[in-house]
């Protein structure tokens, strides 16, 4: 972009203004380059990010030009200032809420993938679960779940269901052995599953 220096006039404002209302190319032209710097300091000012304030400022002028025969403009300078900063508060509002939905969904989107993974998971490995255990047999059954499901200790399987301390251990030994041989592509140690 060729910046022109030109020597400021608020009196050519006016005239420049009437012509740009009657189609005048060139008088858009020196509106630009005359008050394109000012526009952009402001805009950078308000939003703090030069990108996006060349493109208010661009926005602002063509704006300016699209509605030059519909314009009431007395202060020229005012004018151009007062919508580039409406323009810069505007795009930071649209920023802000952009950034507030964004962070919204994509908190709900992973909130949704970890509880429908999680429940996926769970679902999965009960299945699983259950087909291990439904091999046992029902001795065996009955120890996992004092063992696991009631935290029995292994005396106190073998007095409940008056076997040997050595028949107890064995059988939670073979059991866990067996379901964790059919859960390993879960990675989880069955000793810590609450559910039976």
């Amino acid at each position: 972009m060729k910046i022109v220096s030109t020597s400021y006039n608020c009196d050519n404002d006016s005239e420049l203004v009437s012509r740009l209302s009657k189609d005048d190319a060139a008088a858009y032209e020196i509106i630009f380059q005359t008050h394109w710097p000012s526009c952009f300091r402001r805009a950078c000012a308000v939003v703090r990010d030069k990108e996006s304030a060349q493109e208010i400022v661009q926005e602002v002028f063509m704006q300016l030009w699209n509605k030059r025969k519909t314009l009431l403009i007395q202060n020229l300078p005012f004018y151009l200032q007062g919508a580039v900063k409406n323009a810069s508060l505007n795009y930071l509002r649209k920023e802000n809420n952009y950034k507030k939905h964004l962070s919204f969904y994509m908190a709900e989107i992973n909130k949704s993938l970890n509880t429908n993974e999680e429940s996926v998971f769970y679902n999965d490995l009960r299945k699983n679960f259950e087909n291990a255990t439904s091999l046992l047999s029902p001795k065996a059954k009955k120890i996992m779940e004092l063992s696991r499901l009631h935290g029995f200790t292994v005396p106190e399987i073998a007095k409940e269901l008056n076997i040997s301390v050595k028949a107890a251990e064995y059988h939670i030994h073979r059991s866990l052995n067996l379901i964790k041989n059919r859960l390993k592509e879960f990675g989880l140690l069955i000793v810590f599953f609450p559910f039976f």
